[in-house]
């Protein structure tokens, strides 16, 4: 499987954001659980446990959501000592994993800029 990453990196040195990303992944017909909560549960579980192992951070928040009628998850990590925050809004549509990713230090991480890109990310019919 194929894990398409796509990121901006503001070159201004007063940024409120280090790093924008949006990223999927198309995983096998009848590899997600879609028609089960549990299974969903578990499945974002693990997501962001290994998103916060992978940074050696903590996850501080994460709480299930809605996003235009498929299940998501948004949560925040700490890491680098707690100066640095990766905050991540995810969904299952369908067969396609979605994640869109704001990394800032952390006093940056109320700003309005972070939660405007999250936001931002809607899903189009084909």
């Amino acid at each position: 499987m194929a894990y398409h990453t796509y990121f901006y990196q503001p070159q201004e040195k007063n940024s409120d954001i280090l790093v924008y990303m949006v990223s999927y992944c198309d995983y096998p017909e009848g590899a997600l659980p879609t028609d089960s909560l549990e299974l969903i549960k578990a499945f974002f579980d693990a997501t962001v446990e290994a998103a916060a192992a992978g940074v050696e951070g903590e996850v501080i928040y994460s709480s299930d959501l809605d996003m235009q009628g498929y299940p998501g998850r948004i949560w925040r990590i700490q890491y680098l000592n707690d100066q640095a925050v990766i905050k991540t809004k995810a969904c299952l549509a369908g067969n396609r994993y979605y994640a869109v990713q704001v990394v800032c230090y952390k006093e940056k991480s109320l700003h309005n800029s972070v939660d405007k890109f999250l936001d931002s990310f809607k899903l189009f019919s084909p």
